[in-house]
């Protein structure tokens, strides 16, 4: 098993800090345990496209199963005639026959092969693809570029060949970005390293992946520490998509609270889209500021944890009041990283155990019940969402309120009790989002958003559409929602799934902060197709039904990352459905009109309003015949 890293670097139209990233990731990965004999560098008058893509068949060549492998890439993105593309060094020389920009598709296809080799892959950007050159505040250099007047009929040849932007997305990766798929990323120079200059996000995320303090944290986490630092400086906002509850460079996926996403913004504390997430007025949480000092001077991490309590909603975001607040707070920016953990919420689930459970096993699991700030314990099975029996081999089942088998039986014993808590956890989420809908006028988005969902049946055969109440879906089917936005206000979306198995998923978790839809009026496609999305019946589940499979559509005014909702478990689809559509790198990559600074922070101030649109359909595990 060998680590790999491919460190692509094209210094174009001006960029000054690609060579130094390129150094700053070397270094990272170095002391990470990567062998430099296996980090291949392309740079300088090597990384032309042919160069880059040369660089990129190797890699997938050499990959073997087990590998662990990290494609790293800083320079310019490009959006041209509707294409998207990396710009290597010498993009400026396409001819009508010979297009040199690195399509979007390409690195999918690229992608593709590497998963299949080894799933411990991860894609790291610093660009992005802005639809015109705007120019940076202060120091501030941006990563974009437009190029207007290439050939593109090579490009759009090249791209049908692959399959234009239906390819779906390749699943297993790890991807870290840079910023969101419709806003910039920049470079500056580097208080303290002589002004040196280096991409803001490769910066960041360099500085946390040396710090010995954050080795046990996920990408999930680290990225949220890299937002906040680079948010201090611009407007762009990195986020980390698919496989990204995986420690770095690893397949493993630790135990983590359920960590909430904490703001202050006029010097209020709050959980954006706490309403959405299950926060009410009275819930406890324990808020989270972890120490940002540089490592080489902290002594010892020196993290906060202060308790907090929900005292209203403004729109649907959370306001927390800390108890007491650090006076060092009051007047200082929030911390990189700061969040908050749920103690005891005021909606919760309960649990009934039958009393003819193992006497030692039902105290753990009471004892455990009890302390899960989503769960309570429930005097009988009439009063329960969920009831724990005794399995017919001597383990324990787990049966919903409609008193299908949740799972296969677990074992009875007081060490599997952590592993049946954290499943009564995701069922209890799922529960409480699949009855989510339009909320009070206060929190509720008014906006012209039109959604057309449709359904391909297993066969293979052509789209249908498919009603919001009722339908009944196969293993096989696949789902996709069109939505088209008539407003003038940028919006942005979610696809939030509780499967037949009770887990949620986070369908569009490659922008787990929101699909970006377009402003009528900004020049671009205002419709926005997202999916297909393919269903199964999960292993560990009867096949017993029909069983509800819910689809939520969330539209919002403004990003917020909704990882929290998504299942532990769901993450295993991914690795059991080879092609599972999370959606292709492409739509990561693409970049519509970008609005002023000064609008995308006066956006980010405001407090969520949304809606919700959705599916409630019926899986039977039957063949159709």
């Amino acid at each position: 098993m060998t680590r790999r890293a491919l460190l692509l670097g094209s210094a174009t139209y001006g960029l000054q800090g690609v060579d130094n990233d390129i150094d700053q990731m070397e270094d990272v990965l170095t002391a990470r345990g990567f062998d430099q004999a296996m980090i291949t560098t392309c740079t300088g008058k090597d990384a032309t496209y042919h160069g880059m893509t040369d660089a990129l068949r190797q890699l997938c060549r050499d990959a073997q199963q087990g590998d662990t492998v990290v494609v790293y890439y800083s320079g310019h993105g490009a959006l041209t005639d509707g294409l998207q593309y990396l710009v290597p060094v010498d993009v400026e020389e396409s001819t009508a026959d010979d297009f040199r920009g690195l399509l979007g598709a390409e690195l999918t296809e690229v992608f593709r092969r590497l998963t299949e080799k080894t799933p411990n892959t991860t894609c790291v950007l610093d660009c992005c693809h802005a639809g015109a050159l705007v120019r940076g505040p202060g120091r501030l250099r941006l990563k974009s570029r437009s190029l207007p007047g290439l050939p593109m009929a090579a490009a759009h040849e090249r791209a049908a060949r692959i399959g234009g932007t239906d390819l779906e997305l390749v699943p297993h990766l790890v991807r870290l970005t840079a910023s969101q798929q419709a806003e910039s990323a920049y470079e500056a120079p580097v208080d303290g390293d002589g002004g040196r200059v280096r991409g803001l996000f490769t910066d960041a995320l360099a500085a946390l992946l040396r710090d010995p303090r954050t080795g046990g944290l996920p990408w999930t986490v680290l990225l949220r520490r890299v937002r906040d630092r680079v948010k201090q400086t611009s407007d762009q906002w990195p986020d980390a998509g698919g496989e990204a509850g995986r420690l770095p460079f690893s397949l493993d996926v630790p135990r983590q609270p359920e960590l909430l996403p904490l703001e202050r913004v006029h010097g209020r504390f709050r959980v954006p889209g706490g309403q959405v997430l299950g926060l009410g007025a009275g819930d406890v949480l324990s808020v989270v500021f972890p120490d940002d000092t540089p490592h080489e001077e902290a002594a010892e991490d020196r993290t906060l944890t202060v308790r907090g309590e929900v005292r209203g909603l403004d729109g649907a975001d959370a306001l927390v009041d800390l108890e007491p607040e650090p006076a060092g707070l009051r007047t200082a920016q929030l911390p990189p990283g700061a969040y908050a953990v749920p103690v005891r919420l005021h909606d919760r689930r309960r649990v009934h155990l039958d009393a003819a459970l193992p006497r030692a096993y039902a105290a753990a699991l009471r004892a455990q019940v009890a302390s899960c700030p989503r769960l309570a314990l429930a005097d009988s099975a009439d009063d329960a969402f969920a009831t724990v029996l005794p399995g017919a081999g001597g383990g324990a089942v787990v049966h919903l309120w409609d008193r299908l088998p949740a799972r296969t039986p677990l074992p009875a014993t007081p060490e599997a009790v952590r592993d049946l808590t954290a499943l009564l956890e995701t069922l209890a989420r799922g529960e409480r989002l699949r009855a989510l809908g339009d909320p009070d006028d206060g929190q509720r988005l008014e906006a012209s958003v039109e959604v057309r969902a449709e359904r391909q049946p297993g066969t293979g055969d052509g789209w249908e559409p498919l009603a919001p109440r009722g339908a009944t879906l196969h293993p096989g089917d696949r789902y996709r929602l069109t939505v088209t936005h008539d407003g003038d206000q940028v919006l942005y979306a979610w696809i939030v799934a509780v499967g037949l198995s009770g887990r949620t998923e986070l369908v569009t978790n490659d922008q787990p902060s929101g699909v970006r839809l377009r402003a009528r009026g900004s020049g671009h496609d205002t419709t926005v197709c997202l999916g297909p999305v393919r269903l199964f019946w999960p292993d560990d589940v009867p096949k017993e039904g029909p069983r509800p499979e819910t689809v939520h559509l969330l539209v919002g005014n403004r990003p917020v990352d909704f990882t929290p909702l998504v299942s532990r478990g769901a993450r295993e689809r991914a690795r059991r459905q080879p092609d599972h559509p999370l959606r292709h790198l492409l739509d990561e990559l693409w970049d519509g009109a970008r609005e002023h600074r000064r609008d995308q922070e006066a956006q980010r101030d405001r407090e969520l309003h949304y809606r919700v649109l959705s599916l409630h359909a019926l899986m039977r595990p039957l063949d159709r015949a």
